[in-house]
């Protein structure tokens, strides 16, 4: 019986995961012209008024293009320096971030390393999505010299203390750890292995957990949903530590019905995030409501650059 409840939950898991968590492979024509919108990766880069340098990191299932690549280029237009990479990808593979959690960390503390190197300078600032929200938190905790150079993490999102996945893994657990063990291993045979980090009570997450998170000098800011499924119970996201700024999206705008994958091209979100990356304390802007695809996180192509166009005109006619 346990092994049919076992194969039973292990393929609804594995299901959720492709069916919503893992993006169909983007078309390399499709990068190349999302790579025009947003102008990542300029190392001659240099603002005034925004001077650190911001490492975008991408959700489970992304890539250095899609997921961040809108919030990337809108936060260019607001005056900022982008960079982005790909981690925990296959040689070859378009989708990112499905490595183990803390084997991705190196591959992007060394790329944090080369932009603070390469633009000179003394600090640089992270925005992270999901996973990548993770990621933003745990880089600078455990590789080494990465601590030092950040200033400001922005982590949208993340699964903090792990995601019961709406309840399903807690059921899972009730099932037993023979049940557990075999649901991980049809994840990892998947090519999800960054899906066992991310839920209730992994090792990864305990790992996090032991001592403080946020690291010293560092400036960190937690935005959530309440409406987000995936990342459970949304609160699961808040870093509970003295100086860290968490906060709903729906604290700002009530009526902002985002998901967790449309966090990543939110207007209010992303609001959220230039206000934390400058200092300021957020919310003091008109919020918006209701654009196509917003809670499936899907936006692409010719539809992608009119949706950044948009928020920026409104932008400058708010004066926000």
């Amino acid at each position: 019986m346990k092994t049919f409840l076992a194969a039973s939950w292990a393929a609804a898991i594995a299901s959720l995961v492709s069916a919503a968590v893992l993006p169909a492979p983007a078309p390399e024509a499709a990068l190349r012209r999302s790579n025009n919108i947003n102008g990542d990766n300029d190392y001659t880069c240099r603002s005034s008024t925004h001077p650190n340098p911001v490492v975008m990191l991408h959700a489970l299932g992304g890539n250095r293009i899609f997921d961040l690549g809108l919030l990337s280029g809108w936060l260019r237009l607001q005056g900022f320096c982008t960079f982005s990479l790909t981690y925990g990808n296959a040689p070859g593979s378009l989708i990112g971030g499905l490595d183990h959690v803390n084997a991705s960390a190196p591959v992007i503390g060394a790329f944090i390393k080369n932009v603070a190197q390469r633009t000179g300078s003394q600090h640089v600032d992270l925005v992270g999505h999901s996973e990548g929200a993770l990621q933003a938190l745990y880089v600078p905790k455990f590789v080494p010299g990465v601590a030092p150079l950040v200033d400001r993490i922005v982590s949208v999102a993340p699964a903090t203390h792990g995601t019961s996945l709406s309840g399903l893994w807690t059921l899972v657990r009730l099932l037993g750890r023979r049940v557990e063990d075999k649901i991980e291993d049809v994840l990892k045979r998947f090519g999800c292995r960054a899906c066992v980090d991310l839920v209730v009570g992994s090792p990864l997450l305990r790992h996090l957990a032991e001592g403080p998170i946020v690291q010293p000098n560092t400036t960190v800011t937690v935005i959530a949903s309440r409406r987000d499924v995936f990342v459970t119970p949304p609160e699961s996201a808040f870093v509970r530590e003295k100086g860290v700024r968490n906060l709903f999206v729906q604290d700002v705008c009530p009526t902002d019905r985002v998901g967790h994958f449309g966090m990543a091209v939110a207007p209010n979100v992303w609001r959220l995030v230039r206000d934390a990356l400058g200092g300021v304390p957020g919310g003091n802007f008109t919020c918006i409501g209701g654009i196509p695809l917003l809670d499936a996180g899907k936006l692409g192509g010719d539809a992608a650059e009119e949706e950044v166009a948009e928020i920026t005109a409104l932008d400058e006619g708010t004066g926000s």
